[in-house]
């Protein structure tokens, strides 16, 4: 373990390595967000846009977006809107 910012959270504290349970994906988490199934926003946000937007989401899914942008104090009008954006990206 080291000292870096946690990409879940953001915060600068000791993490490890972790995998996404929806991707093939890791990224650098804080004990405290693994423990709580926090993970990085972008990357739920990409995963959900890749399966082809909110609804096509499993109901798991979509249980652990919810639980993640809770978190964040967010909502999922913000959460959807977010998605819509990224469709602006390309």
């Amino acid at each position: 373990m080291t000292n870096r910012l946690c990409e879940s959270c953001g915060k600068d504290i000791e993490t490890f390595v972790c995998s996404a349970p929806y991707a093939s994906f890791s990224f650098a988490t804080c004990k405290q967000c693994h423990l709580n199934d926090i993970y990085p926003y972008r990357s739920l946000l990409v995963q959900c846009w890749a399966a082809g937007g909110w609804d096509k989401c499993s109901d798991w899914f979509q249980g652990l977006i919810e639980h993640n942008i809770k978190f964040r104090n967010k909502t999922l009008l913000e959460f959807k809107k977010d998605l819509e954006s990224i469709n602006n990206e390309n």
